[in-house]
C-alpha cells in the first residue's frame, strides 16, 4: 500500500521515446478512484495529457529490457547516445505494455521499487496479479541483471578470473 501511495502522489520518470530519439520527463500519477495512470507534462498541470486505465488497457508490466521498443532501441544501428546511457543499467526499467503500445520508463532505485510494488498491489487488490511478475522474479532478475553487467565489464577488462573469485566468496552465490 505504501508504494501505491507514492505513485498516487506522483513521480517524475523518464519515458523512452518510441518513434523519435531520446527521452522525455513526465509526471506520472495514479488516480486511486478509477485506477488510471495519468501522465502530465509537469506537476502543475491540471489535466493529464494521457490517461491509461490500468485494469482495462494494460496487458502486462515488464521489468528490465523486455519490451519490443527497448529491444529495438538497444539493437538499433542508429545509436541514440542518450538512450544508450540508460540502457547500460537494464535493472532500472519498467515497461507498461498496453493494448496499443508500451510505455518504457527509466526509474531511480526508489522509484522502481515504488512503481513495481505499487502496481503489484493495485493488480493484486483487483485480482489481476497475472498482469505483473512475482516479487521473487523481480528481486532475482534485478540481482541477475546487476551480475551480468558486472561480469560484462570485467570481461571487457579481461579480468574474468578475478570477478569469479570475488563472486564465489559471496554467501548468496555459494
Amino acid at each position: 500500500r505504501f508504494n501505491l501511495d507514492k505513485i498516487i502522489h506522483g513521480v517524475f520518470l523518464f519515458k523512452i521515446n518510441f518513434k523519435t530519439k531520446g527521452y522525455k520527463t513526465h509526471f506520472y500519477k495514479i488516480n486511486k478512484k478509477d485506477y488510471t495512470l495519468n501522465i502530465y507534462k509537469s506537476e502543475k498541470e491540471k489535466r493529464p495529457d494521457k490517461t491509461i486505465n490500468l485494469l482495462d488497457e494494460v496487458k502486462k508490466v515488464e521489468y528490465g529490457i523486455k519490451s519490443f521498443n527497448l529491444k529495438k532501441k538497444l539493437l538499433s544501428k542508429e545509436k541514440d547516445e542518450n538512450v544508450l546511457r540508460f540502457l547500460q543499467k537494464p535493472w532500472k526499467f519498467i515497461s507498461i505494455i498496453t493494448n496499443s503500445r508500451s510505455i518504457d520508463l527509466h526509474c531511480d532505485d526508489d522509484q522502481l521499487v515504488n512503481m513495481f510494488y505499487g502496481l503489484k498491489y493495485c493488480f493484486h487488490r483487483n485480482n489481476m496479479s497475472y498482469k505483473i511478475n512475482s516479487a521473487n522474479y523481480f528481486i532475482l532478475n534485478k540481482i541477475k541483471l546487476h551480475l551480468v553487467i558486472k561480469i560484462k565489464v570485467q570481461y571487457k577488462e579481461n579480468d574474468i578470473p578475478n570477478i569469479i573469485k570475488k563472486l564465489t566468496n559471496e554467501r548468496a552465490i555459494q
